[in-house]
């Protein structure tokens, strides 16, 4: 169980360690214009919340903070009762994990997808929890449910964006599903910090 836990953090945080590419076209339906290139351009911001992890037969429900910066990302996953699993820290493509008991070494994607059994949208998250599509893939079934959630297609992964709130005056989803072949992650925010 903790070494699913800490891969499922290395995944989401080696999501994040790509650097922001500028808007090409607006494929984020249902957010302004001026919102979506606000945040194209932010360089740093926090979450902090729930994590849902199921895929391979297994599942991991954990606590989630991620810390986004220009040049990194640190993804620390707890435990219910607040005990730190994992860290996963990213330098300009760099992965670092670190277990729960302070141990850390360098990981690499391959490695990554190994341990997991499955591919994981590297670059694409750190978008998508932000309630955008990646600007540099293609998109496909850009829409909005009646029940106010935004969906879409990148990379074979179906990306669900929900309950949205007002930040500090940007637009952002409270609840984040991406789903592919047997695998999805759901993260529910608590908290944004922009």
């Amino acid at each position: 169980m903790s070494r699913y836990l800490i891969c499922s953090l290395l995944a989401l945080l080696s999501l994040a360690c790509a650097p922001l590419s500028p808007l090409v076209k607006d494929n984020n339906v249902g957010l302004s214009a001026l919102n979506v290139h606000r945040l194209l351009a932010v360089g740093q911001w926090r979450l902090t919340g729930r994590l849902s992890v199921r895929g391979g037969g297994r599942s991991m429900l954990s606590r989630l903070e991620w810390q986004h910066d220009e040049l990194s990302d640190l993804l620390v996953v707890s435990t219910s009762l607040g005990g730190v699993a994992g860290k996963i820290k990213s330098l300009q493509g760099v992965l670092l994990l670190t277990d729960a008991s302070g141990n850390t070494r360098l990981i690499d994607h391959a490695e990554l997808e190994g341990l997991l059994g499955y591919a994981l949208p590297l670059q694409q998250l750190k978008f998508w929890v932000r309630g955008l599509a990646d600007p540099s893939l293609p998109i496909k079934g850009v829409g909005m449910l009646s029940n106010g959630v935004r969906e879409f297609e990148q990379q074979g992964w179906l990306v669900k964006l929900g309950r949205f709130v007002s930040v500090d005056g940007f637009t952002l989803p409270e609840k984040i599903t991406v789903v592919k072949a047997g695998v999805k992650i759901k993260i529910v925010v608590e908290e944004w910090l922009i």
